[in-house]
């Protein structure tokens, strides 16, 4: 039951705006206002 609820839900669901910027995060770079900051 809990797999059919989740397909269904998996409709409606949307892809990331900026979804390439994810990488970034995870790479530790710092986002201040929208702009990128790379660490001092």
């Amino acid at each position: 039951m809990v797999f059919k609820l989740a397909q269904q839900a998996e409709g409606h669901w949307r892809k990331l705006n900026a979804s390439e910027l994810i990488v970034k995060i995870i790479e530790g770079v710092q986002f201040v206002d929208g702009e990128m900051h790379q660490a001092a």
